[in-house]
């Protein structure tokens, strides 16, 4: 812009020169060459780049401001032509500075979220100030603290984001924890619903079967009553059968020395007919007896069987 150029040299009082870099005649090197929102809209980049490096010193450096695509589409705002002629990503602006003579390159975020920033340099490491705001003037130091304060701001923004972002994913987490969890919490009531039902089930069955068990006890100890009568009669019945046998023993024992008799008397018949008919009568009388007692016997046994 010629009347940009006349305008500065007026103002301002500096010598200002108008037309491509690579077309000047400048007969002395620069300590540093600025490019800002100026690369996009070079008919020819690579020969201004290469005009750059010819015009500094060796430890001089080269400053751009340019779009930096980042994959943004057919929507992006720096897709202007015909005022901008080439637009460029981090690598291929790298790309082009290598190929226009720069062996050091430095590219960084500028203020704009669709620009960046490039330092370049020919052969050595860039130069570094150990106070980088020292001896800048008033307004452009302000300035700058207000872009690192932006900066800090805006990393301290992306950090509440990241953080509001994972602590919103840990909500929606614990939400679905929280849901599963009553889910399960609401089966887990159904369930001890249906175990306190059994339960009362079971109670009222366990309480049915304590009251039989206390009519069985009463039962059993009718039972035992009866049976322990029972056994004092078994015991009474085998004192009396005791009783018994012994008397059959003594009527056995008088048996066995009538049957002697008997037999004595049989070999004494012929004179003791008369003793034989008598002993015979007697012996009867005795067989008798005894019938009555086995008979007594016997019931004394069918008895004592039945119980």
């Amino acid at each position: 812009s010629g009347h940009a150029v006349e305008f500065v040299r007026q103002t301002f009082g500096i010598e200002v020169l108008h037309g491509p870099l690579e077309q000047l005649r400048l007969r002395r090197k620069f300590d540093a060459v600025v490019l800002i929102d100026l690369l996009e809209h070079l008919p020819r980049p690579l020969a201004t780049l290469q005009a750059c490096v010819d015009r500094l010193q060796g430890d001089g450096v080269l400053l751009l401001q340019t779009p930096c695509y980042r994959g943004e589409g057919a929507s992006w705002p720096m897709l202007s032509p015909p005022e901008h002629l080439f637009l460029y990503t981090v690598d291929s602006v790298r790309a082009l500075l290598t190929e226009a003579g720069f062996e050091v390159i430095e590219v960084d975020d500028s203020l704009f979220p669709y620009d960046m920033w490039v330092v370049a340099a020919l052969h050595s490491a860039l130069p570094r100030r150990a106070e980088p705001l020292k001896g800048v003037a008033e307004l452009p130091a302000v300035m700058i603290r207000l872009v690192d304060r932006q900066v800090e701001v805006a990393e301290q923004l992306a950090a509440a984001d990241r953080d509001r972002a994972a602590k919103a994913d840990l909500i929606a987490r614990i939400s679905d924890e929280l849901q599963s969890i009553r889910v399960d919490q609401r089966d887990k009531e159904a369930l001890i619903v249906g175990l306190t039902d059994e339960i009362e089930a079971v109670r009222a069955d366990q309480r049915d079967k304590d009251a039989l068990i206390v009519q069985l006890n009463d039962k059993l100890e009718a039972v035992r009553a009866d049976q322990n009568d029972k056994e004092a009669l078994i015991v009474a019945l085998n004192d009396r059968l005791e009783a018994v046998r012994a008397d059959q023993n003594d009527k056995e024992a008088l048996i066995v020395t009538l049957n002697d008799e008997l037999e004595a008397v049989r070999a004494d018949q012929d004179e003791k007919e008369a003793l034989i008919s008598r002993v015979s009568e007697e012996l009867e009388a005795v067989r008798a007896d005894q019938r009555a007692k086995e008979e007594l016997i016997e019931e004394l046994s069918k008895g004592k069987t039945g119980q």
